[in-house]
């Protein structure tokens, strides 16, 4: 519970195939991941030059990055983490799952619920709170809330 942690987005927004599910299943049933973000076929720097990887690996940068902009908005910030987690949690733009799916049964695309997810759950167990705005949580910050 003390890590944030995040899924990956393809370009349309949806979850990635590989990004990893919810619910926790050391016994509390919690919810996870925390947050979606980018982590397919992003540009990323490689021994000799550039390459687009996936994975949640290049999604956690986002996150990191995101906090980076927060704490450099509001300097107030830096080493809330409580409040830091919550700013980014609250502006996430929520997505939904597609569908409740039974295993054996999914359409190819399709982005099924886990640990009781349904369309309308925000947050699920595939994008959290939602896809990490991090326009909306700076301006949240330099706002003053």
């Amino acid at each position: 519970d003390a890590a944030l942690t995040v899924g990956a987005t393809g370009e349309g927004g949806q979850a990635a195939s590989f990004s990893s599910r919810g619910p926790v299943e050391a016994g509390d049933n919690r919810l996870k991941p925390d947050l979606a973000a980018p982590g397919v076929d992003v540009r990323s720097a490689v021994p000799g030059g550039y390459a687009s990887l996936p994975g949640t690996s290049m999604a956690g940068p986002h996150v990191a990055g995101a906090v980076a902009l927060l704490w450099s908005a509001d300097p107030a910030l830096v080493g809330d983490l409580d409040r830091t987690e919550q700013t980014l949690l609250e502006t996430a733009r929520p997505l939904t799952v597609d569908a409740v799916c039974v295993i054996g049964e999914v359409e190819p695309g399709l982005v099924c619920g886990c640990g009781g997810d349904d369309p309308a759950t925000v947050p699920n167990n595939v994008y959290g709170w939602g896809l990490l705005d991090t326009w909306a949580a700076v301006e949240r910050v330099r706002a003053g809330r």
